[in-house]
């Protein structure tokens, strides 16, 4: 069995909380399901943060755009 470097786990620890804690403050301020988008970005990177934007984010611009 192959050993993982410690240093690469608390980095993908860190990026992982990083990613979390992003996606649940941002989700938060826009109204949109903050502890489903903080709990996903917890677990899995970098999936959660791609559909972010793609659904939550990209959608809003948009609006913004159409109505000026």
């Amino acid at each position: 069995m192959t050993e993982i470097n410690p240093y690469l786990l608390i980095l993908l620890f860190l990026a992982l909380l990083a990613q979390g804690t992003f996606l649940f403050i941002h989700a938060k301020k826009n109204a949109s399901i903050a502890w489903f988008w903080g709990i996903w970005g917890l677990i899995s990177l970098p999936l959660p943060s791609i559909l972010y934007f793609l659904l939550i984010i990209l959608p809003k611009k948009r609006k913004v755009r159409k109505e000026k």
